[in-house]
Order: C-alpha cells, then sequence, then structure tokens
C-alpha cells in the first residue's frame, strides 16, 4: 500500500474521531432535485404512481477509502392515491467506517385541484460497523489503540411535509429524529445528530421549449455549521435537463438527466471541490436512474418536475 492511501487512511481516521465529538452528517447527494424521499418521507407516492431510483455517489474519486453511497428508494401511491407507502435502504462507506440504513415511510395525502399537501412518517434501523484492522499503518505505538471491529444497530424515525403542484415544490424534514450513540473503540461514541431539511423549487416558462427551475436545499445539524446548496437547472424540448449547482460555494458541479416517456430518467452530475479547499483531483461523481410506473388503474405516469 503507498505511503499516500496510509497517510489518507489514517486522516480518515482522525477526521472521523474529530467529527464523533460532535456529531455524524447525514450522506451527500447532488440528484435530491428529481428525488426527495431519500430526505422527505412526505415525498412518498406524490406523484401518484409506483417509483423506483437507485442513486450512486462516489466522492473524491482516486483516493482510497473515499465516501462512497448507494441508496436505493421505493414508493408508491394507495387507496385511490391517498396515502403513499415505501421503503428507502442507504449503504454509505468511508475509511473502515460502513453505514446502513433501512426504513419504511407512510405518507397521507391531500389532493385540492393541482395542489397535493403531503404529511410523512418514517421508521426504520440505522446500522453502523467499524473494522479498524483495515487500516494498514507503519506503526502502531498508542497502547490505546486497539484494532477492533464492532457493529450496532439502532431503530429511529423520522418525519415531514410536502407540498407541490405543476410550478412548485416545498418541503419540510426531519427524515431522524433520535440522536443515535454508538461506541467505536476510539473515542467515547459516534452520535448521529438530528438532521433538518429545507427544500424549494419553482418553474419558470422561459419559452414553449425551455423551462428553468430554480432549487435551493437548506440542512442544518446541531454542531456543525449550516449547510445550503444552490441548483439551476433548465429543461429542453420536455427532454433534456442541464444545470449547474454549488453547495456552500465550496463546491461546484453540472448536472444533466435524459427523460424518456416522461417515465424513465438516468441523471449524471459531477462535482469538484473549490481550489483553495482542497486538491483539485478530488471529484466527485453521482449516478442516478428512475423508473415510473402505472401499477393501478388510478396511477398516472405525467412529467415530472421534482
Amino acid at each position: 500500500m503507498s505511503i499516500k492511501s496510509i497517510s489518507f487512511k489514517v486522516l480518515l481516521l482522525t477526521a472521523g474521531m474529530a467529527i464523533n465529538a460532535y456529531s455524524q452528517q447525514d450522506p451527500l447527494y447532488s440528484q435530491y432535485m428529481f428525488n426527495q424521499l431519500a430526505i422527505n418521507p412526505a415525498y412518498t407516492g406524490i406523484h401518484n404512481n409506483f417509483n423506483v431510483a437507485v442513486n450512486s455517489r462516489y466522492q473524491w474519486g482516486g483516493l482510497e477509502g473515499s465516501p462512497k453511497t448507494n441508496t436505493l428508494t421505493a414508493s408508491s401511491s394507495f387507496f385511490g392515491n391517498k396515502v403513499g407507502g415505501g421503503l428507502i435502504l442507504i449503504h454509505d462507506r468511508l475509511g473502515v467506517n460502513k453505514n446502513t440504513e433501512f426504513h419504511f415511510t407512510y405518507a397521507y395525502k391531500i389532493q385540492a385541484g393541482n395542489n397535493i399537501f403531503s404529511f410523512g412518517l418514517q421508521t426504520g434501523i440505522v446500522h453502523y460497523k467499524f473494522d479498524y484492522n483495515q487500516l494498514t499503518l507503519r506503526f502502531i505505538d498508542d497502547p490505546q489503540f486497539v484494532p477492533v471491529s464492532e457493529g450496532a444497530s439502532k431503530p429511529n424515525f423520522g418525519t415531514g411535509f410536502a407540498f407541490m403542484n405543476q410550478k412548485m415544490y416545498l418541503g419540510f424534514s426531519i427524515p431522524r429524529l433520535l440522536n443515535s450513540d454508538f461506541k467505536d473503540g476510539v473515542v467515547s461514541s459516534t452520535r448521529y445528530e438530528r438532521h433538518y431539511y429545507l427544500a424549494a423549487a419553482y418553474i419558470l416558462d422561459l419559452s414553449t421549449s425551455i423551462k428553468f427551475k430554480p432549487l435551493v436545499l437548506l440542512k442544518a445539524v446541531d454542531g456543525a455549521p449550516a449547510s445550503f446548496d444552490l441548483n439551476a437547472s433548465v429543461l429542453i424540448l420536455n427532454k433534456l435537463w442541464a444545470g449547474l449547482f454549488t453547495r456552500n460555494f465550496d463546491t461546484y458541479g453540472i448536472m444533466a438527466q435524459f427523460e424518456l416517456n416522461d417515465a424513465y430518467r438516468l441523471g449524471y452530475s459531477f462535482e469538484t471541490p473549490n481550489g483553495d479547499f482542497v486538491a483539485s483531483d478530488l471529484n466527485t461523481h453521482e449516478i442516478m436512474l428512475s423508473l415510473d410506473f402505472a401499477l393501478f388503474s388510478d396511477h398516472i405516469v405525467l412529467k415530472k418536475y421534482f
């Protein structure tokens, strides 16, 4: 193993110990503008059809032990589209830490004309595992360091609400209400603090063939600075989304999504950090595939803007 890899793994361990003293951040996403379910249970079945989506994020490509997040979401509307049911599966890996989450989601929807009000709940399990045996160190001279491998699971609950019509989307959520403590053998505990999300987007018709969508996502968590994402994208000929985004003006990216028959979407995003922040080769790639189906007689597959 190269000295660079060893140094990076030690850096991850050190950074993890510093972060653990405060809180563990939720996984990052850049394709959330087309699927809010991973951060808001009120999004469950909001489009009155069945949807399944997979999302893979490879952060800081080229560095061993860098974050990798794979997410699967599935949801559907039921009982005359009055309620929604779904599930979320997240596998997040950072260095020697692996986090797996499994949640069931539920939403109750009130539809008034083109306006949909949705109130959501979720419940599930967060499993945290660490394995310090994966570290390759040149020297082990700290008697307090024990290369152990352990894991633990904790239940959690979440809630959120959303409002949507053909022109706008507004959502607020707390996907994990409980603070979860995990002993990790190096520091006293790793705490998953409560996260708060606020998302807002709007559709502007620039012409008959081009629509413009600005979007903002705010995230807050105890023990860490607030974070914001700004996104601006255009829909061209009702087939291709293309846009630019930034996260806290520290990271910048481009994204694209191709739609086929309003039902199938394939998306890709590329992020790069500010040159003053870290090395310019720490780029991030994210891909997303989303499929909509009309499983029941009251389901419908239409153009999806949010």
